[in-house]
Order: structure tokens, then sequence, then C-alpha cells
């Protein structure tokens, strides 16, 4: 074969590889957008491949001299050296863009420049110095002292690239959510430009160096681009649903909130036309409290999965007897049962070891919901059982316990149970079930349960019924814990009394509240309950008032929380300080209901919490605790 056909070969095979980076984005060049940096420095070295090899197919054309040009051919081979040189950094410049930011980040690409730097003032001495490449008499292409200088650089900023992805790779696997796409990432960053650097120090007379930058930009378009396209594709695909999910929840909530809503005011309407007719007047007031109730709940629904979707959902691990909190759900379940005339039936079997660390509020959250739903979707008159069992240990030496939930309901179809952990997800809207909710309460149970490393199962059918299993691992107390806290348990039931008749007769309260409808409610409330209110709409003027009157003339204070000029922690911290103010009882009175919240409040130096709206008893019962 001819040195001429050789260059004709090898001119077709550099046009090709341009072909190739030029075609291969195209399919996908309507998914990637400028405005996203990772795309447009793909779109960038698509590029430069592609004009790299369009120059190295030129250089072809005049070194086969099919164009006898002296200047031409030693103008294309200019061009050629210094494309070659600087497409590692724009290779670098995509690797560095895709792993993200690192200290190293800039002293890697000064690097990389520096050797550029030094190639191109090779390439500007070369013509006076012919180093590099030279054109001889005869108007051939002739290599010169140094090229190998120039593969050798090059190749050191592949190496340098390779080394690079590596290390931001391993330092950022922590963050990687798909193990096959790390390592294909892996693959593509640090093959690729080794593969090039290889190609070329091999045949440095052949166009390896479009083969190996093609090749290697196939590679990252295979394992990285697409990979990233479908990942945007699924997750484009998950959002729609979600907003989907969303726009439906809003459309059956304004009914859902609306509902209760419509009661409250009208039977508030009815309460104030019919006022002297007390048995019309009571039964009116009585619906409204109910509804009020249920509103209270839809909100605090929405508000708990919010919370979880943020990320702030932890478990506590706090001593607690089991048989305590199955006896206060049972309390509350049939409360719910009564209505309805359902039998709530309670067996709790082979409780050998009732006395376990765990997060007692959340757990009685979920069988809560979960019995209330068996409830509210059987029939009048049917039964619900629950069930309580001590299983085995499991592999983190933690004892299993299985709360099994069953009715002979309406049930659920198949296909919904595909979908019950979902948010919003309801079989049916109350429109049709004329049962009412926000959709959200399997949703907080699934999430609950899988932080506190458990597992639920649902089996049902429509028509015949549900049967929801639990099962939570909990770590049991040893002797001297549960010593402790019997101990404690019965020392809190021996002080607590026994008749609390007149016990708040002539207590003196400062009721600090910046909502005026609110002061007037609790100001009812606590004079009902024989206490003396005095008010302050600000902490900042609660603490004035204590400051004046003195040590020992306030019995409580009931703080709330959020309040224009000074809010209740800085008011309670600051009454902390005054005299007499060390051992006042402070409770705080806040629409903050979650635990957090409670925390926030104790750090402050209160020494109870209670979330709004306010339940009479609730508070009374936390006020009897600090007398």
């Amino acid at each position: 074969m001819t040195q001429v056909m050789v260059h004709i070969l090898y001119t077709v095979t550099a046009f090709s590889c341009a072909l190739v980076a030029l075609l291969l984005p195209a399919r996908t060049r309507a998914s990637l957008s400028k405005k996203n940096s990772l795309d447009s420095a793909f779109l960038l070295l698509a590029r430069w491949i592609t004009i790299f090899c369009i120059a190295d197919g030129m250089w072809g054309i005049f070194a086969s001299n099919l164009v006898n040009n002296d200047t031409l051919l030693y103008i294309s081979s200019f061009v050629f050296h210094l494309f070659a040189a600087f497409t590692p950094l724009v290779w670098l410049f995509f690797v560095l863009t895709y792993i993200g930011e690192f200290k190293l980040k800039n002293i890697c690409f000064g690097a990389a420049a520096a050797i550029f730097l030094i190639e191109l003032a090779l390439l500007l001495l070369n013509y006076s110095s012919h180093s590099v490449f030279y054109v001889d008499d005869a108007g051939e292409y002739q290599t010169g002292p140094i090229r190998k200088f120039l593969f050798y650089a090059q190749y050191a900023n592949y190496l340098l690239m390779a080394a690079v992805a590596i290390f931001g790779f391993i330092r950022n696997k922590k963050d990687s959510k798909d193990e096959k796409s790390y390592y294909s990432a892996v693959i593509a960053f640090t093959g690729a430009p080794i593969l090039c650097g290889a190609f070329q120090l091999l045949y440095p007379d052949a166009p390896a160096y479009s083969i190996g930058y093609m090749l290697g930009f196939c590679i990252i378009y295979s394992f990285v681009i697409t990979e990233m396209l479908e990942a945007r594709i699924r997750e484009s695909a998950q959002n729609y649903s979600a907003n989907k999910a969303k726009t439906t929840f809003l459309f059956s909530m304004s009914h859902d909130i609306r509902t209760p809503l419509n009661a409250i005011l009208g039977f508030t309407d009815i309460a104030i036309k019919h006022f002297d007719e007390k048995e019309t007047a009571v039964d009116a007031l009585g619906k409204i409290k109910i509804s009020s109730g249920h509103l209270l709940e839809l909100i605090n629904e929405i508000l708990e999965m919010s919370r979880i979707e943020a990320g702030k959902l932890k478990l506590t691990k706090d001593a607690m007897d089991l048989r305590e909190m199955v006896a206060v759900t049972e309390q509350m379940g049939r409360a719910l049962a009564i209505p309805k005339s359902i039998n709530l039936e309670v067996n709790i079997e082979d409780l050998k070891n009732p006395y376990v660390f765990g997060d007692e509020m959340h757990f009685k959250e979920v069988l809560i919901n979960v019995i209330s739903n068996a409830i509210k979707y059987s029939n009048d008159g049917s039964s619900v059982k629950f069930t309580v069992t001590q299983a085995d240990e499991d592999e983190n030496g933690k004892t299993i316990y299985r709360f099994v939930v069953s009715d002979n309901g309406i049930g659920m179809s198949e296909e919904f149970l595909g979908h019950i952990y979902e948010t919003f997800s309801r079989e049916q809207t109350s429109t049709v079930s004329k049962q009412e909710g926000a959709g959200l309460g399997m949703s907080i149970v699934k999430r609950i349960i899988d932080v506190a490393g458990g597992r639920i199962d649902i089996q049902s059918k429509v028509g015949e019924g549900t049967s929801v299993t639990i099962e939570l691992p909990l770590a049991l107390m040893d002797e001297e814990s549960i010593r402790i806290f019997t101990r404690k348990d019965a020392a809190d039931e021996h002080e607590r009394p026994v008749k609390f008749d007149d016990v708040f007769k002539g207590k003196r309260v400062l009721l600090v509240e910046d909502n005026e409808l609110n002061r007037e409610v609790a100001t009812v409330l606590l004079n009902e309950a024989g206490m003396i209110v005095e008010t302050a709409d600000d902490g900042s003027i609660a603490v004035q008032k204590f400051a004046k009157d003195g040590p020992g003339y306030y019995d409580f204070i009931l703080m709330d929380i959020q309040m224009p000029v000074m809010n209740g922690y800085e008011a309670t911290k600051a009454i902390r300080v005054l005299p007499g103010g060390k051992n006042l009882p402070i409770i705080a009175l806040s629409a903050n209901a979650f635990e957090e919240d409670r925390k926030k409040s104790l750090d402050s130096g209160m020494d109870d919490h209670i979330a709004k709206p306010i339940n009479l008893e609730e508070l009374l019962d936390a006020m009897k605790m600090l007398l």
C-alpha cells in the first residue's frame, strides 16, 4: 500500500470519527440544556472532538500530497498538534464538572494548563527550530526530535485526569445513589483518556488520536450521559406523579377541609339563632366540637407528613411499659368504636418482657392510626381485633413485638394495596366513600415503622376485611432499668392527688398571649377553674409585670411562644434570673406542636409544653403536677 493510500485511509478514518462525534449526541441534544453546567460541558466536549477529528482529517489530506502545498501542510500540522495539546484540557473540564467541587480542583486544572502552555511554547518555537516537526525539501511531513515529548506531555495530562476522576469518585461515593452508575462513571472517565493516549503512543503515524477520542467519547456517552438522561426521565416521571397526586390531594382536601368548616359555621349560626332553646343549642355546640376535632386531625396529619418529608423524624429510646401503651391505645380505640357499636377485642398474648426502650408517642400514633382505620372502614355492629405478641430476637439482639389489627370491614382492592403507603393516596375520595381523611395516615405509619427498623404487612380483600401486621424490634430493659422505671412510676402515682376539688381556687395566673381571641378563650376557661387571671400581650410586658409584682404574686405563668417583641423562650429566660423566678411554674402554650418544639420549651427553662388548641383537661393536669 502506497504512502498516498495510507494518508487517504487516515483521512477517511479521521472524518468518520468526526461524523460519529457529531451525530452521537444529536439524538439526545433536545434533552440537554445549556443552562445545566454538565450538559454544557458535554456539548463542548462533543463539538471539540468533532473539530479535532476534522483537523486531523485535513492534515491527512495535505500529508498525502493530494494537495501539494508545503505551507498548507505546515499549517495543518501546527493546528493538529495545537488541538492535540488542548484537547486534554477540554476533557478534564468535563471530568471536573461531572465530579463537582473539591479542594484540588483548581490545582489539577492549573497543572494541566501548565503542561499545555509548555507544549504551546514548543510549537511556537518549532517554526525556527523544527524540533517538533518540519516539511522537508520533497514536501513530506517529518517528525522532530522532541515530538515524542509532546505525546508524553499529553499522556501525562490524561493520567492526571484519570487520577482526578478516581480521587473524585472515591471521595463522592457516599453521595452516589446508584452503585452501577458510580462504577460506570469511573470506567468511563479513567478508561477513555488512557485509551486515547495509548493509541497515539503505540501508533504515532496513525489517526490514533481521532480513533481514541471517538472511542472514549462513545464510552462516556454510553456509560454516563445516557444513564444521566435516563435518571432525569425517571425523576421527571416521579415529579409528574407526585404533582398529580398533590393536585388530586388538594382537590380532595378542599372538600375534606370545607366539610368540617361548613359544619362549624352552620351549627354556629344554629346555636346563635336558637340560643334560648337549650337542647338545640347544646346539640349544635356538640357538633361544632366534633367538627373542630376532625379539622384539627386533618391539619395535624398534614403537618406531621411535611415534617417527616423534611427529614425531621427522630425516634426516642425512652423507657416504656408496653402494657400501659396498649391500655391507652385501647381506651382511645374504644372511644372511636362505641358510636358505631363496634366490638374492639384486645388480646395481649405471651408478653414476657413488657418493659422496653422505644418511642411511645410515635408507636401509639402508629397503632391508633391503624385501629382507627379498621373502625372507620367497618360496618356498624361489626368487630375489630387487636392482638399483641412477643416473638423471637432478631439478628441485632432486639426482641420482635408483633401487633396485629384485623377487621371484617369493606377491605381494599389489590391494586390500591400497591399504592397504600404513597403520600396523599386514597382508594376513593371522601365524596364517594363518605369517609373523610387526607390520605396521609398510612404514609406516616410506614415512615415511622421504617425509621424504627420494623416492618408492616397488609392483607386485604374487598368485602371481606383487612389484617395489618406490624413488627417492631425493641431493646429490653435490664433489671436495674426496670427497678428505676417501676419505682418512678409508683412515685408518680403516689404523688398524684386523688381529689382536685377547688385545687385552683384563688391561684393567680399570668397569661402571656399576643392573640386577643386566644387570651379571651383561655381567660374564661381558667376563671371557670377558679383561677385569677392577669394578662400580657407580649413577653417583654410579662417580664416587666413579674419584676414589678415581685416573688410569690403569681402561682403560674402560661407562656405563648411566638410574640412580636420578645418571644416566650426569651421571656422565660429573663424571668428565671429575676428574684423568685427560678422555681415559678411556667408552661408553654403554643401552636408549635411537635416533639422538638416541646424540647425547645424545656431547654429554655419552661416546666411543660401544651399544644394549642388548648385542651382544658390536659392543661389542668399539667398544672396540678406542678403544684
